[in-house]
């Protein structure tokens, strides 16, 4: 499988729980293989398998991802 590694830079990152919560919303994504979420930087990187899924599917499931909270993350590709 080949994947791709693709970072992302998140708006209203500024909590652990935020970041917690980015971080369970994509693991749980089909196609997606790891996360990391650098609450230090505002970043996201997020290596996918591409025949599952593309970067734009990844910016549509973490854009709502603190619904509870009522905030959303807007994430852009770096």
């Amino acid at each position: 499988m080949e994947t791709i590694r693709q970072t992302f830079s998140v708006a209203n990152l500024y909590l652990n729980a935020s970041a917690d919560t980015i971080y369970q919303r994509l693991m749980n994504t089909q196609g997606i293989v790891t996360v990391t979420v650098a609450l230090s930087d505002s970043n996201v990187t997020v290596e996918f398998d591409p025949s599952m899924i593309t970067a734009n599917i990844v910016l549509q499931k973490s854009k709502r991802a603190d619904i509870r909270r009522m905030r959303e993350f807007q994430l852009q590709i770096c």
